[in-house]
């Protein structure tokens, strides 16, 4: 028996799943957004600068196209593991969108994924790589060497049914979670229990609490 509030459907039944259900759209946000998140915060490590410079060039291979010559590609990532770039088919209408917008007073944005922010108009960057295949948090992270890894388990068929928290002080500490395995004809197997040794997370993390 389900509960009234529900899993979000196919994005639960594929690896780190939200990233292979998006649009594809290599898009981070506006700088200010992370700017304002550090000072309510109070952090300085969530501010745009230190986001790009950490974490977003960090993980991107920018892929210049020919097509697109007015990105910076010292602005991006070069050795990271994610493929970004222009590599996706474009719409032949694209570009007199663009130019139509330009027409009309909105500014050329020539990469929306710097300090220049996401006002303007231009083409979406996009998580395709040269061969023109989706990349995903699972075909960039989870290859053959790290699941091969002797510290690496990928549990399939698996269910999280609540966040475990630790309760011997005032404020509880979520520090793993209670999973169950479920065949594809829907028999629930035995519970188990998986421990965190550090930070993580989950696009399923509010169902899973609100489940808890």
């Amino acid at each position: 028996m389900y509960s009234a509030i529900q899993a979000p459907g196919d994005a639960m039944r594929h690896y780190v799943s939200s990233s292979a259900m998006n649009a594809m759209m290599a898009q981070y946000g506006a700088p200010s957004d992370f700017d304002e998140w550090a000072e309510i915060a109070g952090d300085k490590s969530w501010s745009w600068t230190n986001f790009s410079k950490h974490y977003f060039r960090k993980f991107e291979k920018y892929n210049p196209d020919p097509r697109s010559p007015h990105v910076d590609p010292l602005l991006r990532g070069a050795n990271g593991p994610v493929e970004i770039g222009y590599c996706s088919q474009i719409w032949p209408g694209s570009a007199g969108f663009v130019q139509a917008s330009m027409n009309v007073g909105i500014p050329f944005s020539p990469d929306f994924c710097t300090t220049q922010g996401t006002r303007g108009t231009n083409e979406i960057m996009t998580y395709i790589d040269r061969k023109s295949t989706r990349v995903t948090a699972e075909s960039a992270y989870l290859t053959d060497d790290v699941l091969a890894r002797p510290n690496s388990t990928v549990v399939t068929h698996a269910h999280v049914t609540k966040v475990l928290f630790d309760t011997s002080s005032s404020i509880p500490r979520a520090i793993g979670v209670e999973f169950s395995s479920k065949s594809d004809m829907g028999v629930v197997g035995p519970k188990f229990h998986a421990w965190a040794t550090k930070e993580a997370s989950s696009p399923a993390a509010p169902y899973t609490l609100r489940t808890s």
